[in-house]
C-alpha cells in the first residue's frame, strides 16, 4: 500500500487511513479460523498450517473484519473508523461479488494491494490506469 500511495501521490491522513486499513483488512479471518482439523463437512482443513475454516465464511470475512472494528468506536475518530471499515469491507470485491464493490480510488487501491500481496500482479484499473 505504501508503494501505491507513492505512485498515486497520496499523503497525510488519507495515506495513514489506507495503510491502517491494509493492516486490519483480514482481522475477520481470525474469527472464522479454528486450530486443528474440524470434523464438519463444509470446513476445509489446511494441513500445512494445522488450521480449518469454512470457505463460505471466508467469502464473508471482509464484512466480518469491518464489523469487528466497531469495538474501537470509542477509541478512534468516527469519520476515520467509518472510512477504515468501508475500505476493509471492499478489499475482496475482485474475488467475492457479494462484498461491497469499490467506488473510488482508495477502495480500488485496497483491492489492488490485497491482490498484489496475494498473487503478485495487479489487474484492477481505476480511471483507465492500471
Amino acid at each position: 500500500m505504501k508503494h501505491l500511495c507513492d505512485e498515486f501521490n497520496i499523503h497525510g491522513t488519507q495515506k495513514d487511513i489506507l495503510i491502517a486499513s491494509t493492516y486490519l483488512h483480514d482481522i475477520g479471518i481470525y474469527a472464522i479460523t479454528v486450530k486443528g482439523k474440524v470434523d464438519i463437512p463444509s470446513w476445509k482443513y489446511y494441513e500445512e498450517t494445522d488450521y480449518s475454516r469454512s470457505p463460505a465464511l471466508m467469502q464473508l470475512h471482509p464484512l466480518i473484519s469491518s464489523s469487528l472494528l466497531d469495538r474501537y468506536k470509542d477509541k478512534i475518530n468516527k469519520f476515520i473508523l467509518e472510512k477504515i471499515k468501508q475500505l476493509v469491507s471492499v478489499h475482496m470485491s475482485h474475488w467475492y461479488p457479494m462484498c461491497p464493490q469499490p467506488n473510488n480510488l482508495d477502495e480500488y487501491l485496497i483491492c489492488t494491494a490485497d491482490y498484489v500481496a496475494s498473487r503478485g500482479t495487479g489487474i484492477l484499473k481505476y480511471g483507465g490506469r492500471k
